[in-house]
């Protein structure tokens, strides 16, 4: 026997708002380490069609700030240092 459960459309979206960010991050995450499969993804696109949410942008400075000196990426961290 199936059961359902009804979820409330603005619930719904947001937990898809959420999701969708959290992917972003993760790709940003992975362009930020250097990750050749990203890169070539974003290459396909003009850099004007890309866009960083800001959410998503604060999320990736807060992790960047929390990390010691000594882990960061250097010249990705002094390159995201100037998007503010």
């Amino acid at each position: 026997m199936a059961t359902s459960v009804h979820i409330p459309a603005p619930l719904l979206e947001a937990v898809d708002r959420r999701a969708r960010a959290l992917k972003i991050t993760n790709a940003v995450s992975a362009l930020m380490k250097g990750d050749s499969q990203v890169v070539a993804r974003l290459e396909r696109h003009d850099r004007t069609e890309i866009v960083i949410p800001g959410p998503v942008a604060a999320e990736i400075a807060h992790g960047i700030e929390r990390l010691p000196r000594s882990k960061t990426p250097g010249l990705a961290v002094d390159d995201w240092s100037h998007r503010g």
